[in-house]
């Protein structure tokens, strides 16, 4: 902007870019689990999105990798990815309004959901297989996540 600036266009201009990145951490967010693009149809930086796009692809891939283990956490994510723990909290928030953990977190619970739905396991199988140490915190979280018990889902 040019000084003197014009009160209103500075708060469109903020507006502006506060609504990208809200429609860039909500296109992000729904491809996290979903492996093909979801194509964007309105006017989103392309450039910017083809930078995040890099870095969620790579993170995703960490975290596809090592989802099973119950010992995967967010101290393993930061020495995969080569970052520092605050350096990665910052970039996961400004990309996809999500924290590193709540995002391993989500990633498990979905992949729960869906050998829930497709597969003959016992809800204890799924917790294990999907990372969990415990059976009914496992419950409690899918609940708060997904607003189903995770047995009335269970084939």
């Amino acid at each position: 902007l040019a000084k003197p600036f014009n009160v209103e266009e500075l708060l469109l201009q903020i507006r502006v870019l506060l609504d990208n990145r809200r429609r860039m951490a909500s296109y992000f967010s729904k491809r996290l689990l979903v492996e093909q693009v979801i194509p964007i149809h309105d006017n989103l930086i392309t450039e910017d999105l083809a930078i995040e796009d890099t870095f969620i692809t790579k993170v995703k891939g960490i975290i596809e990798a090592n989802y099973m283990d119950e010992n995967f956490s967010l101290p393993q994510l930061c020495l995969e990815i080569g970052m520092s723990r605050s350096q990665l909290f910052r970039k996961l928030k400004a990309v996809m309004d999500t924290s590193p953990s709540d995002m391993i977190r989500s990633y498990r619970l979905t992949r729960a959901r869906v050998l829930l739905q497709n597969s003959d396991l016992t809800v204890a199988e799924v917790t294990y297989q999907v990372g969990f140490k415990d059976p009914s915190y496992f419950s409690k979280i899918f609940f708060e996540e997904f607003g189903i018990l995770p047995g009335s889902i269970a084939k």
